[in-house]
């Protein structure tokens, strides 16, 4: 009986720590448990293309007017974006600056500009990489009004043809959109150091083999082939194109004296 009493107590002596226990070890596995948490970032979009407008040759009231109309046209519909340096975009369009704000040497460089094309646009592809930007806008002035060319900064290149300033400025806005995507497009597409193929030079070559009759024959006309594939291609295009009135898109052109 004594035995049962002693046991008894010291079962009701532990009992409280062993709860005790429990319940710390759960406190423990709950404060020590990972933590989850769900982030709803998502892929991060592409940045829209830049453009850069700048003024060849005199800065008048008139020009830098229709400069600054233009870039405000570009920005409106949400598809471009300009140079963050609202100081830089002013050198660019020749209006005066402060001194001391860095930018002498893009003034200077602007105003070299209108004197050949060929010229102009090695000194427009300067400041457009100056801006980071896909694409320059030149704007000239002229006596019937503003004429707008856009160069691709990438290849030194202007697209074919140019816009019209006019009291709308819709319609040189959509040209100058389309060469910016054509322009960002082609910056994308070039192939980076990394994709080069390095070439072991002791690589032992192929046997070669002789070809075939026919494969002379093909051998020696498909330069001929391939450029009668090519106006077939570009003659169903043109036709497709002009059966739904789409837009053709913008195309370069080439100038001498540019790489």
């Amino acid at each position: 009986m004594r035995c049962m009493i002693l046991l008894a107590t010291i079962l009701a002596a532990w009992a409280p720590i062993g709860v005790c226990d429990a319940q710390s070890g759960s406190a423990v596995v709950a404060e020590s448990g990972p933590t989850s948490s769900l982030s709803s970032e998502g892929p991060t979009p592409a940045p829209l293309p830049k453009v850069a407008v700048v003024v060849v040759g005199d800065p008048d009231p008139m020009i830098t007017g229709l400069a600054g109309a233009l870039e405000a046209e570009l920005m409106r519909g949400g598809r471009l974006r300009l140079p963050s340096d609202p100081s830089f975009r002013a050198a660019l369009a020749g209006l005066p600056g402060s001194d001391g704000d860095g930018l002498d040497e893009v003034r200077t460089e602007r105003r070299r500009l209108g004197l050949d094309e060929a010229r102009d646009a090695l000194l427009l592809a300067v400041l457009g990489r100056r801006a980071g930007a896909a694409l320059v806008v030149a704007v000239h002035g002229g006596a019937s009004g503003g004429e707008a060319l856009a160069l691709d900064v990438r290849s030194g290149q202007y697209f074919e043809g140019s816009a019209a300033l006019s009291q709308d400025l819709g319609a040189a806005a959509r040209f100058i959109t389309r060469c910016a995507r054509a322009a960002t497009r082609g910056a994308t597409s070039a192939p980076s150091a990394a994709e080069s193929v390095v070439v072991d030079p002791a690589e032992a070559a192929p046997p070669i083999q002789s070809a075939s009759p026919a494969e002379d024959w093909l051998g020696d006309n498909w330069p001929y082939l391939a450029a009668g594939g090519l106006l077939a291609a570009a003659i169903a295009f043109v036709a497709v194109t002009a059966t739904d009135g789409a837009t053709t898109p913008p195309m370069l052109r080439f100038q001498a004296g540019v790489p």
